[in-house]
């Protein structure tokens, strides 16, 4: 790992090692800069031969579970407050050089919109992330929880995670992997005034001006350029693939379905490439044409031509049509979203079961879980090979 503002350390334990870390950051608000004298500095301290039990303690309540260990919660013991921490066994780890780049690309981030790192520990057997909390739990579930929903409802949260996307692509990260289940709620209260946090970073890419060619993300989330790339039609990929997947995000938040499923993956795949909208359900949940326009220049196939995050941020649907909308409930739509997400998590269960009983000559094979829902990636990327 190393410190990209001062370049120097080359190891976890090196980059843990040299002190403090200062990466300038601007934030942005609506898709604009803030002034200069407002940026902040985000600094990674150094606990090289420290103990975490020294300063957090950690609960025994898990948070999630996957392939390289457990997330719980940890408390500081000198102010309570509690952080999200990701245990990561090292006996499980077969690339080192995955997790410097993870550490590496979560100290570059430092938004409101974007779950923070704020410290690593390591010993003999784990390495400790410690994350912020997101109490408020997966932003679908408290849709469902609350069982009210609005396209008022749906432009704010929206709003926050193009922020959050557009600061990404910013600082030159590419996330590779936006979907509902990685959107958090910062706090437990409504979601009206709560914070939208996008989390996951762990197959985030540093964009350097040439075109990706890892092939990762989830299937019903995956842009045309990236199907295209595995079936050899493209060169790869750029920052466009989130804007993609913000894109049937927002159409699963406004009808509660996916925009191109298919009766199986291969015809999914097709209906990506084709990237033909049907609408189906918008006419009956009255959804404006302004949000129908925003899905349409997300959901470009050309990726030359699709809506950037700067100007997803100032459509008219953002600035103006939803905010001033009727607050009229799509009730029938978070119905739709409730039989959505407890489809998705019987999968997400499925999967980390045969993640967690894969023997490790299948392993030689198939990259190992970094969570429960990189099966879930691997999985797809292997259908997709046969497309």
């Amino acid at each position: 790992m190393y410190c990209s503002s001062c370049g120097r350390g080359s190891s976890l334990s090196l980059a843990l090692r040299h002190g403090p870390c200062r990466v300038q950051v601007k934030e942005f608000f609506m898709g604009a800069p803030v002034k200069e004298s407002t940026s902040r500095k985000f600094e990674l301290p150094c606990n090289e031969g420290k103990r975490i039990e020294d300063f957090i303690e950690l609960q025994r309540k898990e948070l999630g579970a996957g392939g390289y260990g457990v997330v719980c919660e940890g408390k500081d013991k000198h102010t309570a407050i509690s952080y999200a921490v990701k245990l990561i066994q090292k006996t499980r780890l077969t690339n080192m050089e995955k997790l410097e780049k993870e550490i590496r690309i979560m100290t570059k981030l430092d938004h409101p919109n974007v779950v923070k790192l704020f410290q690593t520990f390591q010993d003999s057997r784990y390495v400790y992330l410690v994350m912020e909390m997101c109490q408020g739990g997966e932003l679908f579930d408290r849709i469902i929880e609350e069982k009210h929903f609005t396209e008022k409802d749906a432009a704010t949260v929206m709003q926050q995670v193009f922020r959050g996307i557009h600061y990404t692509h910013a600082v030159d990260i590419v996330h590779r992997d936006l979907k509902p289940e990685n959107l958090m709620l910062l706090n437990k209260g409504p979601i009206k005034g709560n914070t939208v946090k996008v989390i996951d970073y762990g197959i985030a890419a540093e964009w350097k001006g040439e075109l990706l060619v890892s092939k990762n993300g989830t299937l019903d989330y995956m842009a045309p350029e990236l199907i295209d790339l595995l079936t050899h039609r493209s060169q790869g990929y750029g920052k466009e693939l989130d804007v993609w997947s913000c894109g049937v995000i927002l159409h699963v938040l406004l009808s509660g379905m996916l925009p191109f499923k298919g009766k199986n993956d291969q015809e999914t795949l097709q209906k990506i490439c084709a990237g033909k909208l049907t609408w189906r359900g918008f006419d009956k949940y009255n959804i404006s044409k302004e949000a129908r326009d925003l899905i349409e220049k997300l959901l470009t196939v050309n990726k030359e031509k699709r809506a950037t995050m700067q100007q997803a941020l100032r459509h008219t649907w953002i600035e103006h049509t939803a905010p001033t909308a009727r607050s009229v409930p799509l009730s029938e739509v978070v119905v739709n979203l409730e039989n959505f997400t407890h489809a998705n998590k019987l999968k997400m269960k499925a999967l980390g079961l045969v993640a967690r009983h894969i023997d490790d000559g299948s392993r030689a094979q198939a990259p190992p879980a970094r969570d429960i829902r990189d099966s879930e990636r691997y999985c797809s990327v292997r259908d997709i090979s046969r497309y």
